[in-house]
């Protein structure tokens, strides 16, 4: 988690930001932020049992979001694409179910 804070300092160092992600991820939503997507996920948590801090699996109910303006492109599966190609490809996803 922290794509976002990454995000922002590649903004503000005028360099280009990439989202390595499988397009089965794009959601036809507009959160605000992370704890707005309703997805389930399983978690890696790096943590050993009876470490303090550490989270179980029921406790991560958010996903990493980063704001698309901070998106350069998205490497996928199907090739690099825009954040204005994601937003066409999930269109018709959504027109052809």
């Amino acid at each position: 988690m922290g794509t976002q804070n990454v995000a922002l300092a590649a903004r503000n160092i005028d360099r280009p930001f990439y989202v390595a992600t499988e397009t089965h991820k794009f959601v036809d939503m507009f959160p605000v932020d992370q704890y707005m997507i309703p997805v389930k996920q399983n978690v890696i948590v790096f943590n050993p049992e009876g470490v303090e801090g550490a989270m179980s699996q029921e406790e991560l109910t958010f996903v990493d979001y980063v704001d698309p303006k901070y998106i350069t492109s998205f490497v996928t599966e199907m090739g690099l694409m825009s954040p204005t190609m994601v937003g066409d490809k999930i269109i018709a996803t959504r027109l052809e179910g």
